[in-house]
């Protein structure tokens, strides 16, 4: 991955939600313009992103793992984007290269990516691209059926406790041995499961502030035994800490996403 200059511009990424049969799979949609912003800055999420961009060069498929510190990615400047992002685990089904060898990295579509997507999209019309993109990811659930795995049984467990059950826990719980769950959440996510819950609570705590509560109330609503662990893990995934990241002097590409909603209120899955 490219690693540009720092930058705080937020990139205008927005989001739309998959329709109902690859929500299992794909978390969202979305879409980010490289006039917005020279750079796009990542925060570990346990996700893999796949990403198309649009260029008066042509169009490139990229596989992003999962990151576990602050990255910058730089962004064309003439160029669209849209990406994918799997649900965690969830990548490892349409992947010719195991989970892991992506972390901290990225990897040409051609050399990691299994279905065939379709290379000229219109960017500029999100909900046609979007559906172009889930004939392409159907089509190769329909010719590769996933498999159920423990590990997604393990990976919606560390999500639903937000990082707090332990992996002597989850062993118990799923009556496994400590080394089988460190396999099958490293297959899975690319990451380990101590790993993976930690960025789990970071990112709780991420929204907490997004959300508007105090660093403090943050650090007790996502389980940190003080402010002090709270500011540490920030140090550690955000390079920065809680007061600015909850001031907006930091952004990521993760806090740019708008999902579209309906008058209603609701969110509005991608119709396909």
């Amino acid at each position: 991955m490219p690693t540009p200059p720092h930058a705080h511009a937020r990139p205008g990424a927005q989001a739309l939600r998959p329709s109902r049969a690859l929500a299992p799979f794909v978390d969202h949609y979305w879409f980010g313009s490289g006039r917005d912003a020279a750079v796009a800055t990542l925060r570990p999420d346990g996700r893999v992103d796949a990403v198309l961009a649009h260029s008066a060069r042509g169009a490139a498929l990229s596989v992003h793992g999962s990151v576990t510190v602050r990255t910058e990615l730089a962004l064309q400047a003439d160029a669209l984007y849209l990406g994918i992002q799997f649900r965690a685990g969830q990548a490892r089904h349409f992947l010719h290269v195991p989970t892991p060898l992506l972390t901290d990295g990225a990897l040409p579509g051609e050399d990691a990516f299994a279905p065939a997507l379709p290379r000229l999209l219109d960017l500029s019309d999100p909900l046609a691209a979007v559906r172009a993109v889930e004939a392409a990811l159907l089509q190769h659930l329909g010719r590769t059926p996933p498999r159920a795995s423990r590990a997604d049984a393990l990976v919606a467990r560390i999500e639903a406790t937000r990082g707090a059950e332990r992996i002597e826990s989850l062993a118990d719980r799923f009556g496994i041995g400590r080394r089988q769950v460190e396999r099958c959440v490293l297959e899975a996510v690319g990451l380990t499961p101590k790993a993976f819950a930690s960025i789990e609570r970071f990112t709780h705590a991420a929204a907490c502030l997004r959300a508007g509560l105090p660093p403090a109330h943050a650090a007790f609503d996502a389980g940190y035994a003080d402010q002090s662990h709270l500011h540490q893990a920030f140090r550690r995934y955000a390079a920065t800490t809680p007061a600015r990241y909850a001031r907006g002097e930091v952004a990521f590409l993760q806090d740019g996403k708008r999902v579209p909603h309906d008058h209603a209120g609701h969110r509005n899955p991608c119709p396909i």
